[in-house]
């Protein structure tokens, strides 16, 4: 019975003996997994470093360390199965769970650590116009990866995906009919991003006039707009979808229309004024020849002939649109007064009496 006993004890120190040395071989092999995807890892990025595809090096930055991860979840599970065997305990269901678990947790961060380090890359060679475009599609596939993520955890612990995603509908209808306004935004931000009308730094303005002003920020329920006065407007991105917006960033000349009145005493003297008047515009370097350029004796008034001057000019920009329009303005006033003609005053004849009134004027 002694001999017996002390085998008993020298099979469970066997036993005890062989245990610790898998769990020290898989700790060693551990180690050594993640001192070679460190070198690995170092290896590939100096040879992607050269490479111009963008892809390669965001995969490589988001992948360094999850692996580094999946290696030590990997082994320490293997460990905690070791001794579940040599200790049975009811953990074994619960470890290949975690594990699956951890490894799909492993599997999400690495997709949304390559599209952050995309969205980097390609806002690095992009301008301000297409940031807001690379900002919304990070945004949706960020979406998709928690969603997709969430349900494969939810089938992993054994639930049904087709009666969460039964119920989901069910309360997707509730949420919509409670939140219709705040999806209408939303859906109008998606419009935004996907047709672009206007990028950040447009000056737009509503055809009816309420908005007008410069875009400062595209977001997914409304649009900041700075006005001409400097105020700060928040748009609602449904209005977008129901209004007309006019883009005067997009422009590719400013059209230039005045009608300048002349007496009806001055009317021989029209052709030779709209002769000198043409030969300027043409000869002027910020007007566009190749648009429409023309002036011409549009129509007779009530107390002028109306001379109506057409033509667009190179420049979009605002302010120096305004200097060439007073230069063409002060042109065309020395014209007509070295032509001997004159810009009419409204008057008024009162036929049998001969009598003709002007307006009042104050020296």
């Amino acid at each position: 019975m002694q001999l017996l006993g002390d085998f008993n004890v020298l099979e469970s120190l066997n036993e005890q003996a062989f245990w610790l040395g898998q769990i020290a071989t898989i700790l060693l092999f551990m180690g050594f997994s993640g001192w070679y995807v460190h070198r690995l890892f170092g290896a590939l990025e100096q040879r992607f470093s050269r490479s111009k595809v963008g892809w390669d090096s965001a995969m490589l930055l988001a992948a360094r360390l999850p692996a580094r991860w999946l290696i030590w979840i990997i082994g320490i599970t293997w460990i905690l199965e070791i001794i579940n065997e040599a200790w049975p305990v009811p953990l074994l269901d619960a470890v290949r769970i975690f594990r699956r678990t951890i490894v799909i947790l492993l599997v999400a961060w690495f997709l949304m650590s390559f599209v952050k380090h995309l969205k980097v890359g390609a806002s690095q060679k992009s301008d301000l116009v297409e940031k807001g475009v690379i900002d919304a599609g990070v945004r949706m596939a960020q979406l998709a990866i928690v969603i997709i993520t969430f349900l494969v955890i939810i089938q992993t612990h054994g639930y049904s995906i087709a009666s969460i995603l039964a119920f989901g509908g069910i309360g997707g209808i509730a949420i919509g009919l409670a939140a219709k306004d705040m999806l209408a935004n939303v859906f109008g931000g998606l419009m935004l991003h996907l047709d672009r009308p206007f990028h950040i730094g447009d000056r737009i303005r509503f055809v009816d006039g309420s908005v007008e002003g410069a875009v400062e920020g595209i977001g997914w329920r409304q649009t900041r707009v700075r006005t001409l006065d400097r105020k700060p407007v928040y748009v609602p991105n449904s209005l977008f979808t129901s209004h007309a917006v006019e883009n005067a960033s997009r422009m590719d000349s400013r059209r230039l229309q005045v009608t300048v009145g002349l007496r009806y005493n001055d009317l021989d003297k029209l052709e030779k004024i709209v002769t000198k008047i043409e030969s300027f515009l043409q000869h002027h370097e910020g007007i566009d020849q190749n648009r429409i350029l023309q002036v011409t004796f549009s129509e007779y008034g009530e107390s002028t002939i109306d001379l109506l001057i057409d033509c667009f000019t190179y420049t979009i920009g605002l302010v120096k649109y305004r200097t060439i329009k007073q230069q063409i303005l002060l042109e065309v006033g020395r014209i007509i007064q070295k032509s001997g003609a004159d810009f009419a005053f409204p008057t008024r004849t009162i036929e049998g009496l001969g009598v003709t009134t002007h307006p009042a004027t104050t020296d």
